[in-house]
């Protein structure tokens, strides 16, 4: 079952999502290949490995991979914002920055789409009593969750 959060008058507010909403989450994967063609490694296929103490769960689940720990809007959400900060290093150049604020902003940009990344996985849980999205990267482990947020 999928419900929207939003904010309202009275707090948070759940909806079931509208078919606009259904059908961009539906095509998501399709257009996947085209966000990350710019992207220097494209869609991250790196392989999960257990580790000594078998804190990656999840790779008992089949979600062996970084990109399976993501459902295709996830991952092209990431992809987007990955676009956008690399064209936004170009343009800040080009109107004349110091390299030093270049670096500076490319820095805090690639800070931002790494916790999206922690907050926005096929991992990360909704915390019912406290009403709040649960990171990835609670801990030290990478554990199967059976359901998740964003």
């Amino acid at each position: 079952m999928t419900a929207v959060v939003v904010d309202s008058e009275e707090g948070k507010a759940y909806r079931s999502p509208v078919e606009e909403e259904v059908e961009l989450a539906a095509t998501a994967g399709q257009r996947l290949a085209l966000i990350f063609d710019d992207v220097p490694f494209g869609i991250p296929e790196e392989k999960l490995v257990e580790d000594a103490k078998r804190n990656t769960w999840c790779v008992q689940y089949g979600l062996d991979e970084f990109g399976k720990l993501f459902i295709p809007r996830q991952l092209a959400a990431i992809g987007t914002f990955i676009g956008h900060t690399r064209s936004a290093r170009q343009a800040i150049g080009e109107a004349g920055y110091p390299a030093e604020w270049i670096e500076a902003i490319c820095a805090y940009l690639a800070v931002a789409i790494d916790r999206l990344a922690d907050a926005g996985s096929a991992i990360a849980h909704w915390q019912p009593g406290n009403e709040f999205n649960v990171n990835t990267f609670q801990r030290f482990a990478l554990p199967m969750a059976w359901d998740f947020s964003k």
